[in-house]
């Protein structure tokens, strides 16, 4: 398992099925909403790099992960983890 998909799996791993409140009560408010289904998280490093945590809610509960890496703004990959899908893991340059 690679840098990246580590950090995906760390998060699935304590996060996933887990509730609303217990997610925000680990990362507080989300940045942004869609639908009240969608909770999207920002944590930036170094001023340059910013990390973007999407949890997927499906009955109030974790079902799928997103997590995407921007450098100076720009995009550089995205990981997503789909509980649906086998392999759960896909990631997108």
């Amino acid at each position: 398992m690679d840098k990246k998909t580590s950090k995906i799996d760390h998060l699935v791993k304590n996060y996933l099925n887990q509730s609303k409140q217990a997610i925000r009560q680990t990362f507080g408010q989300p940045n942004k909403k869609y639908d009240n289904e969608v909770w999207i998280y920002n944590r930036y490093r170094y001023g340059i790099f910013k990390e973007e945590i999407s949890f997927l809610f499906e009955d109030d509960k974790v079902n799928d992960v997103v997590l995407t890496e921007y450098l100076f703004c720009m995009e550089m990959y995205a990981i997503y983890y789909y509980s649906s899908l086998k392999p759960p893991y896909r990631i997108v340059k």
